[in-house]
């Protein structure tokens, strides 16, 4: 490493005046250490040095794999084939390099497992409880930031051009999104987080600031983090290891990207296992890959001049019609069906192939599966039936062979997706099974859209454009357009929005952001939107607002459009009607009775359904509500304490408190003194809010069976959690209600 170093000229004329002032060697060394120190910021040369030492790459992307994942396994392959892919037309610089693959500065990324084994299960159970900080788990993370900032260290002690591109999977998502805040930003054009235990997205947030439930901003569209790549779970809130905030450090605007799945258990509002495995399947390496490459283009256009146009990932159905009048359509077809086929296939699309025929043929199946989305060039093209038997009338079941081809299929999200129609007929509508246009545009549309391409006789074309046009598809005339190819469906741009669903009540604002669509062509993108649901599409921007009045549910979709083609994205909207506001509960009476020494009695009158009591900064418990009356008593005060009662709705909402201040020592009429709170008319100030997992009491702990921890949810506990909060010493000592009509469940302090 010192002799890297001594290259440069900046140290070489540090270390030389050290030696020739006859310092002691050691002395030199220190001094050395100390410049060397006093010009990075652990991992990142903060003064950089314009010169490059020979064989710096331009740039250096790093992977951090996920929990128990082997060194070059399948995420890190995902993640590097998706930038190389990108990559292969430009004249950049760059390696890779995965965490763990070597030791840096004696620093070695283990990859903590937490599954498989026993021991891998304590990991998991460690990580939950600490909120992956600390045991074996909270140490693999501390070793992969530390590799991490030692690698950037060491390339950029010698490379001080060199910049840097990070992406983390799970726990190596963790280690990313929280060694960025130790790495100065001008080394990084991008980091790309997916599945996150430690995710923050606050407009997620199901309560208001003052703990009222509320429909998060996310499922609105509001005020989305601008690091949220792509989250489709609009209350997508904390990971499940809690999270980190802020999420995105000063400097990284524009240099930071989340993505998690639908309903990934580790980062979502969800609990899905099986989500949080699917980072290849659904395209989300791919999606970065799109946008770091943008980031790239940007950082060094000269460089990355000669980008290729770009083609879709697809996932694309093929559907014949196989009547016997259609065989000079197939045989005609079959040449142009190869070449889609090997497309598809060589972009990382997938292609499937059904048949379909009449409902009423009583030969052969009205749909027949050929190949779903296995489909390899060896048996394709599939026929399976002779296309010289059945048919008999002029219709045939479309629309029930659309919906088993819609259904049937897992589809991907972030891809292309389309059927293409091949048929010389007509359709029933509805269908025997009675199916009907509608039923497939909006099963089409909840697919985010799947676009629906039909090859017919040019006399179709007015029979078959509602289908089209509504899933965001196009007509084909069998005779003249049949060349199907690249031009119509893989060089289009590819829409998308920022959230999937959208919720909210009348009289809301939603926000429908596109902003991160993109096209292979060289003009501008052009949008158009459908906000109204019928299919009529109104130019706009890539981010339009609409405040909806009334009940809807159904979908909004978005064109983009260039000079390539267009495409077009759906989102589920539901709004509903405004929940009645409920009257606002109140304290009206509050009594205090000094009974003796040790004794104080509370008596209240409220139109609450429970009262919430606290002592200074201690919750005491809920007190249930008898014919608007309730009671407790409590024990020793010790000097000036201040009660408070806050009364509670059946939905959780908070009502007007109302407090005062209890004196342990008695006046002159053997009374406790009361001074009411002069500011009875605010709510309680909201608990402190989510900042992770308390830690746990050791097993070594004596008292660990009497203090049971409590989770920081930043939540005020129900009844059933009434005794899981801990503390030193109780604050006081509370007795039981003097009558049945009132029941107070104690809590103790947090700790």
């Amino acid at each position: 490493m010192r002799r890297k170093l001594l290259k440069n000229k900046f140290w070489e004329q540090k270390y030389k005046t050290c030696w020739r002032e006859e310092k002691p060697r050691h002395y030199c060394n220190v001094i050395f250490a100390l410049l060397f120190i006093a010009t990075t910021s652990f991992g990142v040369i903060l003064n950089s040095v314009p010169s490059v030492a020979a064989g710096c790459n331009d740039v250096e992307f790093i992977f951090v794999r996920g929990s128990g994942e082997s060194l070059n396994g399948p995420n890190y392959q995902a993640w590097r084939s998706s930038l190389e892919e990108r990559l292969s037309h430009a004249t950049l610089s760059y390696n890779f390099y995965e965490l763990g693959s070597q030791k840096q500065m004696s620093y070695q990324y283990p990859a903590a497992a937490v599954s498989g084994n026993f021991w891998a299960g304590v990991n998991m159970v460690e990580a939950y409880l600490t909120a992956g900080e600390a045991g074996k788990f909270g140490k693999s993370v501390e070793e992969g930031i530390n590799e991490l900032k030692a690698y950037i260290t060491k390339i950029s002690s010698s490379c001080h051009k060199t910049e840097y591109v990070l992406g983390g999977y799970s726990q190596g998502a963790m280690i990313i999104s929280k060694a960025i805040h130790d790495i100065h930003p001008a080394k990084i054009i991008y980091a790309a987080t997916f599945g996150d235990p430690k995710i923050y997205l606050p407009e997620g947030s199901p309560l208001s600031e003052w703990l009222l439930p509320k429909t998060p901003d996310a499922c609105m569209g509001q005020n989305l983090s601008e690091y949220r790549a792509d989250v489709p779970d609009c209350q997508a809130y904390t990971g499940v290891l809690g999270s980190h905030r802020p999420y995105q450090p000063d400097g990284y605007a524009g240099k930071l990207g989340t993505w998690c799945n639908d309903g990934d258990i580790m980062c979502s509002s969800q609990m899905s296992i099986s989500d949080h495995s699917k980072y290849i399947s659904s395209n989300r390496y791919k999606d970065a890959a799109q946008v770091i490459w943008e980031k790239l283009k940007n950082r060094y256009p000269d460089q990355t001049q000669n980008d290729k146009d770009g083609l879709n990932i697809h996932d694309l159905v093929f559907l014949l019609d196989v009547t016997w009048s259609m065989d000079p359509y197939i045989k005609k077809y079959s040449e142009q069906q190869v070449k889609l086929f090997k497309e598809v296939r060589k972009h990382g699309g997938r292609v499937a192939a059904y048949e379909y025929r009449d409902l009423r043929d009583m030969v052969f199946p009205a749909f027949f599966v050929n190949c779903d989305f296995e489909c390899q060039e060896k048996n394709f093209p599939p026929y399976r039936y002779a296309s010289d038997c059945g048919g008999g009338d002029a219709d045939e079941s479309l629309l029930s062979a659309l919906r088993k081809a819609l259904l049937r299929v897992e589809w991907r999200r972030d891809v292309t997706k389309s059927i293409v129609v091949l048929t010389d007929a007509g359709y029933h509508s509805p269908d025997f099974d009675a199916t009907t246009i509608e039923d497939i545009v909006e099963l089409s549309l909840s697919i985010d859209p799947v676009n629906i391409y039909v090859i017919a006789p040019e006399e179709l074309r007015e029979t078959y454009r509602e289908l089209t046009e509504r899933t965001g598809g196009a007509f084909f005339d069998v005779e003249s357009e049949l060349s199907l190819s690249t031009e119509s469906i893989f060089n289009r741009p590819v829409a998308k929005l920022s959230n999937l669903e959208y919720y909210g009540e009348v009289g809301d604002v939603l926000k429908f952001d596109a902003g991160n669509s993109y096209g292979f062509g060289n003009e501008d993108l052009i949008y158009e939107w459908d906000l109204e649901g019928n299919g009529n599409f109104v130019a706009g921007q890539s981010i339009v607002e609409k405040q909806f009045n009334s009940e809807f549910e159904g979908f909004v979709q978005v064109r983009v459009t260039d000079e390539k083609g267009s495409s077009t994205m759906s989102a589920k909207v539901k709004i509903v009607q405004k929940r009645a506001v409920e009257q606002a509960s109140e304290i009206t009476e509050l009594g205090v009775e000094r009974v003796d020494d040790d004794t104080t009695h509370i008596t209240f009158e409220t139109n609450a359904e429970k009262v919430l009591v606290s002592l200074d900064d201690a919750l005491l418990g809920f007190v249930a509500v008898e014919e608007g009356k309730g009671n407790f008593t409590m024990g020793e005060l010790v000097g000036e304490q201040k009660l408070t009662l806050t009364p509670y709705s059946q939905s959780g909402r908070r009502g007007i408190a109302r407090s005062a201040v209890l004196s342990g020592r008695l006046d002159d009429q053997g009374q406790s003194p009361i001074n009411p709170d002069p500011d009875t008319t605010n709510p309680v100030p909201p608990v402190a809010p989510d900042q992770g997992t308390t830690a746990p009491v050791k097993p070594d702990n004596p008292d660990a069976d009497k203090m049971p921890t409590y989770p920081a949810t930043g939540l005020i506990p129900s009844q059933d959690d009434a005794n899981t909060l801990t503390q030193d010493q109780p604050a006081f000592i509370p007795k039981s209600p003097d009558t049945g009509v009132a029941d107070i469940t104690v809590l103790q302090r947090r700790k």
